[in-house]
């Protein structure tokens, strides 16, 4: 457990118009469902999520007295019942003008529509398997000037990210085709940021996505415009938890992975950082010149907190991107999806 207490290091709550009591309900909600049957509430409330900073965007300016005298009796309370190293909290409230909030409800809105199946012809169909999702929090400068014309960084209170997801990809194939062995089957590990066209659409944009079958890496390359790499890849299980492995060519060194669910899977909720950097169902490239918008469809993740054993900023770094140098903010992972694909269309730039 004591990785994870590392990883987690910070959790971060929204809430628009809701009391200090709901807020502190929210917080011990969350802690009952990550516990573990040896651990009692109070001291998983501190340790499992590791709580040195608890972030609280919240609107009403009375809050903030009301949320401190809280925190400090449920601290009070607890310390005399637990062990004295009991972290002192650090409470931070950030208090968020209507116009912030209303763009964050706006950005929700339009994550959930892009969550709608759409009409037009599905061009493949594959499964997203065993997936594991890493964020990092990031400059939004160095995404910015990785950027082309027409997308902006998509931030959340303020924060940009970039994301290490790696899975497999199986039964890939065109959507009235059945599945081929060995050429259906393979492994991808993406590096993403999250941006928005000028119309406001959200998305992801690729700096890289590593693959081990070199037909597949020259069609997404050919068809879509996007940045594959080949490498060989592994992807397993071992006892109750994954490993993946990747060498992307040319490079001296595989960034490995390794973890296992903590949690049961749950969809994340709108409005959170998780369904902001989780739910997204749009991605942007380059093609013949022009910004083009490709779509999927699926149904919402199930992700769970993920324990992280072994990590790597490698694939960041081999993209040119500046790493940081510590664990990531969030790790999740997710059993899978079915996964439909649609043609590109033009994007507003």
């Amino acid at each position: 457990m004591d990785d994870v207490f590392k990883i987690n290091r910070k959790l971060s709550i929204n809430f628009f118009s809701l009391n200090a009591q709901a807020v502190l309900a929210e917080v011990l909600k969350q802690a009952y469902a990550t516990r573990s049957d040896n651990m009692n509430i109070p001291h998983l409330f501190m340790r499992v999520f590791g709580f040195s900073h608890l972030n609280i965007f919240a609107k009403g300016q009375s809050l903030k007295a009301d949320l401190k005298q809280l925190f400090m009796q449920f601290q009070q309370l607890f310390y005399q019942e637990n062990s004295p190293e009991f972290p002192n909290l650090f409470l931070h409230c950030e208090f968020l003008p209507d116009q912030v909030t209303g763009l964050i409800r706006d950005a929700t809105t339009r994550l959930l529509d892009a969550r709608l199946r759409p009409s037009r012809k599905i061009m493949m169909r594959q499964n997203w398997d065993q997936l594991l999702f890493l964020h990092w929090t990031c400059d939004p400068a160095e995404v910015r000037k990785r950027l082309p014309a027409g997308l902006t960084v998509d931030s959340f209170g303020g924060e940009a990210h970039i994301g290490v997801v790696g899975f497999q990809m199986n039964k890939v194939r065109p959507a009235s085709l059945s599945a081929l062995p060995w050429l259906s089957y393979f492994n991808e590990l993406n590096v993403r940021v999250y941006v928005r066209d000028a119309s406001g659409e959200p998305g992801v944009y690729f700096l890289s996505l590593d693959c081990d079958r070199w037909p597949a890496v020259k069609i997404a390359r050919t068809c879509f415009g996007l940045p594959y790499e080949h490498a060989k890849m592994s992807h397993m299980q071992v006892g109750e938890g994954w490993e993946m492995n990747c060498l992307r060519t040319g490079q001296a060194h595989s960034a490995r992975y390794a973890w296992n669910a903590l949690t049961p899977p749950i969809a994340a909720e709108p409005g959170s950082l998780l369904f902001h950097l989780a739910e997204r169902y749009n991605f942007f490239t380059m093609k013949s010149g022009r910004l083009m918008r490709g779509q999927v469809h699926h149904t919402p993740y199930q992700v769970s907190l993920a324990h992280l054993t072994t990590y790597s900023e490698l694939p960041i770094e081999w993209d040119g991107f500046p790493i940081t140098g510590h664990a990531p903010a969030l790790a999740h992972c997710c059993n899978g999806v079915s996964v439909e694909a649609f043609a590109l269309l033009p994007a507003y730039a």
